[in-house]
């Protein structure tokens, strides 16, 4: 009987180009499961906003509004409040009925990396406020709801502002990727642009 010689070179090159595209596409897989990560959680972030908003506007729908001070517009006790505390960024549903400032809903938005831009007109040139990480002001963004209709009353991006328009607020994500939350003024409605 006669013993084969075996010859064991390696790879063929069929075996190889196959074994690349097999982790080519396995990493393709994992980089595009990753991606979808950020997005997801910036997408839940517009979902909170969106939920903080409502419930703002349902909690104002209950109240009386009322003029304060030479603001030409008029409010009421219940608003929205946008603010960085603590490597997070919350919406509060605050009310100052009584003369102080309670929280009747709080919740958290995003964490640290995010950051949330508020436009005046749609307008991406420049956002008239930017709160993020970096953000130091406890005051925050508010924005007013009518008791008649629900609509958007105005916004205060300081404790000194007066009247503000706000009908876009952008979160974005520690990558770039962004997504909004668009207002209509005339309802107080919110959906995701």
């Amino acid at each position: 009987m006669e013993k084969r010689k075996i010859d064991n070179k390696g790879f063929s090159l069929i075996e190889l180009i196959v074994a690349v595209i097999i982790i080519a596409i396995i990493s393709g897989g994992s980089i595009m499961a990753f991606g979808s990560v950020f997005s997801n959680k910036v997408t839940a972030a517009c979902e909170a906003i969106q939920d903080g908003l409502k419930q703002a506007r349902v909690d104002a729908l209950g109240l009386e509004n009322k003029n304060i001070d030479a603001v030409t517009y008029t409010k009421s006790d219940v608003y929205a409040k946008f603010y960085h505390k603590d490597s997070a960024i919350y919406i509060d549903v605050c009310t100052t009925a009584g003369g102080t400032e309670s929280v009747l809903h709080s919740r958290m938005i995003c964490s640290d990396g995010h950051s949330l831009k508020f436009y005046e007109n749609y307008d991406d040139a420049a956002a008239v406020k930017t709160i993020d990480n970096s953000y130091t002001d406890t005051y925050g963004v508010r924005i007013y709801f009518k008791k008649s209709t629900g609509g958007v009353a105005g916004a205060e991006l300081s404790a000194s502002s007066a009247k503000d328009k706000i009908d876009c607020i952008k979160v974005v994500g520690p990558s770039g990727e962004t997504k909004e939350v668009v207002l209509v003024k005339i309802t107080g409605r919110s959906y995701l642009g």
